[in-house]
């Protein structure tokens, strides 16, 4: 019996969140990389032809899809020898936030 505890959570993936003060969002549905881009809106002032959302700098980041919303996240790397990896919590969209679309146009 003990075995096949250790061989079930041996099995299971173990994510270090380091920054994130919220409760547990539930399971975890999906990992992966995405490239963040942030649009900045324009002065009130502006009537420039260009005068609608300025983009900002693209990021590398972490999606984390919980049951309860949304983490996105940087991803680290320790330099010690067993090489650790953790998220570093930088944004948290909760799932009541979120719509989802069938097809995109």
């Amino acid at each position: 019996m003990m075995g096949l505890l250790t061989r079930i959570y041996a099995s299971m993936e173990h994510l270090v969140l380091l920054g994130y003060s919220g409760d547990c969002l539930g399971s975890l549905r999906l990992k992966t990389e995405a490239t963040i881009s942030i649009f900045h809106r324009a002065k009130a002032g502006a009537k420039t032809a260009n005068s609608g959302r300025k983009k900002g700098n693209e990021q590398e980041m972490h999606l984390l899809y919980f049951d309860g919303g949304i983490l996105l996240c940087d991803l680290q790397t320790t330099t010690t020898t067993q090489d650790c990896q953790y998220f570093i919590h930088k944004f948290c969209i909760p799932v009541e936030s979120l719509g989802f679309a069938k097809k995109f146009s």
